[in-house]
């Protein structure tokens, strides 16, 4: 009672013809960005690369610069609800 259409590792279903007219499946949008990225910053170690990638680390800065990035709106966005509170500016139009 053995079927060769059933792979047994998986029990998947194997194909019988091993037709492989069909393409490839492409990767995800955000894998081809982030290899177009990649082969954009390292750009085969060219020193304008270099300083890209280092101004993008934070190497400058001591940490990742999305740090600062994520801390400047939350911080701007803190400050505006202190003054709110302070000025007594009216909540939601009221």
């Amino acid at each position: 009672m053995e079927n060769s259409d059933v792979n047994e590792d998986s029990g998947m279903k194997v194909d019988p013809i091993g037709d492989s007219s069909s393409p490839a499946p492409q990767p995800p949008a955000d894998e081809r960005l982030q290899k177009a990225l990649d082969k954009a910053l390292y750009a085969g170690g060219r020193p304008a690369a270099q300083k890209i990638r280092n101004f993008l680390n934070g190497t400058w800065l001591g940490e990742p610069l999305h740090v600062v990035l994520k801390d400047v709106p939350a911080g701007a966005w803190t400050v505006a609800m202190v003054f709110d509170v302070i000025i007594g500016a009216p909540i939601l139009g009221n």
